[in-house]
């Protein structure tokens, strides 16, 4: 196939609309494809993603066509990858691929992406509103802060940010995997993306971190601080976004945010 556009199909059924977002069925040229088309911002990332995957031959659901606010793509019911299945994530195998897989993608230089939702809830501007609302002080969450920052570093990451094991795809008994959920791309740590995987696979979150520093060179002491903070990154974003929006914390949340700055400031 080459670059589609959009005239250039014979359109099928509405698979999911709302948010912004329609994905739609078609065909071209006889071969089913998937369309998404968005308003404005929704998905940009997600197709500046989608770009640097096939540019660096990660692998990918292929970008087939795009444009302002839309995107041609391989159906890929139609390929020799499979959905994940029920087992897939009880096997060490998937999860070994997916570890690869997703070094590769921590690899690429996040160039155009934007940054996330969270960062912008940790600004200085924020977390001083988040002190004044709150019974935290501001010093208190600007030594948080900087703490979680020397932990972390910089974190220039292609990020995938969610839905990436429910979005998992397989290739025949798993020795390779991908992920199509690319739908909250941005420029980030992977240490974002350790803690929301690892959370999800349970008892082999331990295999999945031992897989992903083997592949990526990284010291297992390093991965393991690297998801501590960015688990306690977690906690002060939820607390920022519940305050600044004038909603009750949870009397957990809070206590958790506590411990995080007691644990920072004995350091």
């Amino acid at each position: 196939m080459g670059m589609i556009n959009l005239q250039d199909l014979e359109w099928g059924d509405v698979i999911h609309q709302g948010d912004g977002v329609m994905v739609c069925e078609a065909e071209f040229e006889g071969d089913g494809v998937v369309v998404k088309r968005w308003q404005q911002g929704v998905l940009d990332d997600e197709l500046v993603a989608r770009r640097l995957l096939h540019a660096v031959g990660i692998p990918s659901r292929e970008l087939l066509g795009c444009g302002d606010g839309w995107m041609v793509l391989e159906d890929l019911s139609q390929s020799m990858w499979r959905p994940v299945g029920d087992g897939d994530l009880a096997s060490a195998r998937v999860v070994e691929a997916l570890a690869a897989w997703l070094v590769q993608v921590h690899g690429i230089a996040p160039e155009g992406l934007s940054g996330s939702v969270e960062e912008d809830l940790l600004s200085p501007v924020m977390l001083a509103l988040a002190a004044e609302a709150g019974e935290v002080s501001a010093d208190e969450l600007a030594r948080l802060r900087r703490h979680l920052t020397q932990c972390l570093g910089p974190g220039e990451a292609l990020a995938l940010g969610g839905d990436v094991l429910a979005n998992l795809w397989v290739l025949g008994d798993g020795l390779r995997a991908m992920s199509d959920g690319l739908q909250a791309s941005h420029r980030g740590h992977p240490a974002t993306d350790l803690v929301l995987i690892s959370e999800e696979l349970g008892v082999l979150s331990d295999h999945f971190l031992a897989a992903y520093c083997r592949h990526a060179g990284l010291d297992r002491r390093q991965a393991d601080a690297w998801v501590e903070a960015a688990g306690v990154r977690a906690v002060l974003v939820r607390w920022v976004a519940t305050v600044v929006s004038g909603g009750a914390v949870d009397p957990e949340l809070a206590a958790q945010l506590q411990t995080a700055i007691v644990h920072c400031c004995c350091r």
